[in-house]
């Protein structure tokens, strides 16, 4: 489908770059090879309004709002590309205090028993579950907090199997005939 842009008697506000900000709209060509794919979406619907076309045809070409587009423009004229560059996502709100935050971390550094929950030795993606929503009253998925430790320093390992109460012979034979069924699985477990 080819494209044809408005007249220029439309009664249409016309958006103008007022920062060239040492770049020409060819620059902005070679700028937007190199970027992300948003920001370069960017970058071409401000080398558009550069070249004279309106807002509602550089909207049409870019698929984005009217609003975007006057948007665009406005980050290029205040600050140039690096108006044009996204910036973190806001996220949702937290759903736990720093305090509780840095209690939680506390609590991980010992064991279950001695935080008072359970008689475990060690802290498993359930326990902690249960530990975190029985004391803060805020739900985490085993997901999340498997990606929530790492970022607070601490990491996963997955239990070892240790046959404690039999012969050193009987020990040896199943040490054997785990290593082979870890190699022939691939050395992976599905999580339960």
């Amino acid at each position: 489908m080819a494209y044809s842009p408005r007249k220029e008697g439309s009664l249409m506000r016309v958006l103008r770059i007022t920062q060239a900000r040492g770049l020409t709209p060819a620059a902005l060509v070679d700028e937007a090879r190199h970027a992300p794919p948003r920001v370069a979406e960017r970058l071409h619907a401000v080398r558009l309004v550069w070249q004279g076309y309106a807002t509602a045809d550089v909207s049409a070409i870019i698929g984005r709002h009217p609003g975007a587009i006057r948007r665009y423009v406005r980050m290029w004229n205040a600050q140039g590309p690096a108006g044009l560059v996204l910036g973190p996502a806001p996220g949702g709100r937290p759903t736990r205090t720093a305090a509780q935050t840095a209690a939680i971390i506390a609590a991980v550094q010992q064991s279950p028993a001695a935080v008072g929950f359970g008689a475990a030795v060690n802290w498993d993606s359930k326990i902690l579950q249960a530990y975190i929503e029985d004391q803060y009253r805020v739900r985490f998925s085993r997901g999340h907090l498997r990606k929530w430790l790492p970022q607070h320093g601490f990491s996963w390992t997955r239990p070892t199997y240790v046959l404690k109460r039999a012969r050193l012979t009987e020990q040896v034979a199943f040490a054997e005939r785990l290593a082979m069924l870890k190699k022939r699985r691939g050395g992976h477990r599905n999580p339960v």
